[in-house]
Order: C-alpha cells, then sequence, then structure tokens
C-alpha cells in the first residue's frame, strides 16, 4: 500500500503556522494592539467614508481632513478601510493571498489578528477613485489623492505607517494611515508610542511601486 501524501491545509487552518510572539512583543514583524470598545468607535458620516467606523476621537480630524481635500480639489479621496474586528482581522490574515504563501509572507501584507493598527480604530486606509487598480496597491503612491496626504494628512493628526524601507519591516503601504492627533495629549499617541519610538516612520515622499521593487494584493495591516 503506498503512502499516503498529506492533502493542502484548508484557509481555515493557515493560522496554525504562525510562530510564536518575539521577545519584543512582535509577531511576523507586527507589534501588539488591542482591540477598542465599541463605545469608543463611531459610524463615519457619508461625506467621509462608507460602511466605516473610526475611533470617536480621530473621527472629527479624518471629516476635516476630507473636507480639506475635496476644496482642494481632490474630489476623488476616499476611505477603504477603517476600524476591523479581531474576527476580521483573522479571516484577513488566514484565508488571503495565494495558497503557497507562508504566514509571514501573509504578515508582508496584512497583520494577524491582535497585531494590526486597524483593532484600534485609529487607522485608515485611503484610496483614489481615479486609480481603481491602485486599492491597496503601491501605485496608489503615484496618485494625486496620495500626493496630496503627504502634504497635508499631517496638519489633521495623521501621519503614514508604514513607508518605504521602514524599520518595522512591513511592506510599503502609501494608503495606511494613523492618526496620532494634532498634540501630545492625544491617547492614540500613547498607543503608537511603541512604533514610533522603536520603529519611527516619518512620512515618506511616493514612489512607484517599480521604484520600491514591492507589490501587494491584500488589505493593510
Amino acid at each position: 500500500m503506498g503512502i499516503a501524501t498529506s492533502a493542502a491545509a484548508p484557509p481555515q487552518d493557515r493560522c496554525k503556522a504562525l510562530e510564536p510572539v518575539g521577545s519584543d512583543g512582535r509577531l511576523l514583524g507586527h507589534l501588539p494592539y488591542a482591540g477598542v470598545s465599541a463605545q469608543a468607535l463611531a459610524p463615519s458620516p457619508p461625506s467621509v467614508a462608507e460602511n466605516c467606523r473610526t475611533n470617536r476621537e480621530a473621527l472629527p480630524d479624518l471629516a476635516a481632513l476630507m473636507a480639506k481635500a475635496r476644496a482642494d480639489g481632490i474630489t476623488t479621496l476616499y476611505v477603504v478601510s477603517c476600524h476591523r474586528s479581531a474576527q476580521r482581522q483573522r479571516t484577513l490574515f488566514c484565508t488571503g493571498g495565494a495558497p503557497s504563501l507562508t504566514a509571514a509572507e501573509r504578515a508582508r501584507q496584512v497583520a494577524p489578528a491582535g497585531f494590526s493598527e486597524h483593532a484600534t480604530g485609529y487607522a485608515v486606509d485611503f484610496a483614489d477613485r481615479k486609480a481603481p487598480a491602485c486599492v491597496v496597491e503601491q501605485c496608489f503612491g503615484a496618485t494625486a489623492a496620495s500626493k496630496w496626504l503627504i502634504a497635508n494628512a499631517p496638519k489633521f493628526g495623521f501621519e503614514l505607517s508604514f513607508p518605504d524601507g521602514n524599520l518595522q519591516g512591513v511592506v510599503y503601504e502609501p494608503w495606511h494611515w494613523r492618526w496620532i492627533g494634532r498634540d501630545e495629549t492625544a491617547t492614540a499617541r500613547q498607543i503608537f508610542n511603541d512604533a514610533r519610538t522603536r520603529f519611527p516612520a516619518p512620512a515618506s515622499q511616493p514612489v512607484k511601486p517599480s521604484e520600491s521593487g514591492q507589490t501587494t494584493a491584500a488589505p493593510s495591516p
């Protein structure tokens, strides 16, 4: 009788290959983030984002940012993702990407549950309706919307989490911004203090995918 070969693990079992959390608290390069209470979240009005919940602290600045973009003629900027629950993040990580990708390779594109900035309600993914092929893709960095964000988002308390060549080792994500507030008293600054001090990520200038050498096809961490 021949030796039976093992079948590929079904998508829901792919998380079993995760490594232990490292001594520095990271899992596959990602820092841990606790989920936020439902009371801390607020639905974004249609003028800001569709089907999106954001931390109440960040919502006024996000609304002001979107209004300013429209006033500046960047009318095609929109939000594609805000808060994500742990279950949603787990589904994205454990079932996303090509079946051949290892956990480490998938972590270059999307964070494991419990290690995503989106869990805090402070992280936002942006896109440009003029570039539908560049939604959560690095070519977003070359769009007018992305260039506007680089120049203006910090004025509203946002910073780019994962610029090209970031020290945290996460793939370049020009669409993924975290809100840290406009002054040192914001709670978000405490939450992201570890990332900002150990792996400083100043906003970078947009680069073309060919220049960065990276491409993605998955939601952001």
